[in-house]
């Protein structure tokens, strides 16, 4: 399978999990302020032509307090290491350098 297959697939599986888990498109800035939120950005990229090539993480950047997540590491592995830490899932997005996730911890 090639590699729009998996991108459409795991852009897809993260939406429906998101809209199961719940909206949080109401995340209000002015209440990030006043409680000290913590965010991550993680964008993800397939890597490669290869048959079943590696989801790995592209870039990342983490704000004060909230876990970093190295560039290069396993996709799945970093969103499950940050969920654990109590982050939520805030958006998605696609886009041409991969799909970029965006977490916050409330």
């Amino acid at each position: 399978m090639n590699s729009k297959f998996w991108m459409v697939l795991s852009v897809s599986l993260l939406a429906v999990l998101w809209t199961w888990g719940g909206n949080a498109l109401s995340f209000d800035a002015s209440t990030a302020r006043n409680s000290q939120s913590q965010a991550v950005v993680i964008v993800c990229f397939n890597n490669g032509p290869v048959a079943n090539p590696p989801i790995l993480v592209y870039s990342s950047s983490s704000s004060t307090g909230a876990p970093a997540v190295p560039v290069g590491s396993e996709c799945a592995q970093a969103l499950a290491s940050v969920l654990t830490a109590g982050f939520e899932l805030s958006s998605v997005t696609p886009g041409l350098s991969g799909v970029q996730y965006t977490l916050i911890h409330r």
